[in-house]
């Protein structure tokens, strides 16, 4: 027998009474230890998703100037490529010219693999969108609209082509937005988009 105070009173518990006592302890610790964790990977998993629908934001955002970028860097490439090494030294070394051939191939390899990643998303995501009524046409036409046309289209512009409000035009946006990343991005960003925005 073990005893202990209670409240000014000595209370004696038996073996059995102790080691269930600490068994409840310890199982309602681990309760809290394992509702804490799941609560911290829920947040980062969150944040995850939050920063992945930010990136493909400003990818979308800035898919038109990537894209010229690329083709302007072609181009210079190209001029670069067919200067003689020599010029291209006494250029460089008069100081009239401060190209770096080598940045220019790294820029315009990363934003080849950049369009190109783009472009074929929005073929995977044009055929998801098609599967879906109505809703799914207008979500493709509001992400193209907006960001892949040479003149873009406002909320408002589309909110009257669609004939619907502009708070709908920002959801199918938004919807648009977060499986475009979850399909750039990948899998980790399903479990938050599944659990938030069923279509």
């Amino acid at each position: 027998m073990n005893g202990a105070s209670e409240g000014g009173r000595f209370v004696y518990m038996t073996d059995e009474e102790l080691k269930g006592m600490l068994i409840e302890a310890a199982a309602e610790g681990a309760r809290i230890a394992i509702a804490d964790r799941d609560r911290k990977n829920a947040n980062e998993v969150k944040k995850l998703n939050d920063r992945r629908v930010y990136n493909m934001q400003k990818l979308l955002h800035n898919y038109r100037h990537i894209r010229n970028n690329f083709l302007e860097s072609i181009s210079t490439a190209e001029e670069a490529r067919e200067a003689s090494e020599e010029e291209a030294i006494i250029r460089l070394m008069e100081g009239k010219d401060d190209v770096d051939i080598s940045a220019i191939e790294r820029t315009k390899t990363r934003s080849g693999i950049i369009i190109t990643d783009i472009d074929k998303m929005m073929k995977i995501f044009k055929k998801e969108c098609s599967l879906k009524g109505e809703m799914g046409k207008r979500m493709y036409d509001v992400i193209r609209s907006m960001y892949f046309l040479k003149k873009p289209k406002s909320v408002k512009e589309l909110a009257e082509k669609w004939g619907v409000t502009k708070m709908t035009i920002s959801n199918d946006k938004n919807r648009a937005i977060e499986i475009l990343s979850t399909n750039t991005f990948g899998m980790a960003a399903v479990k938050n988009y599944t659990k938030n925005n069923e279509m």
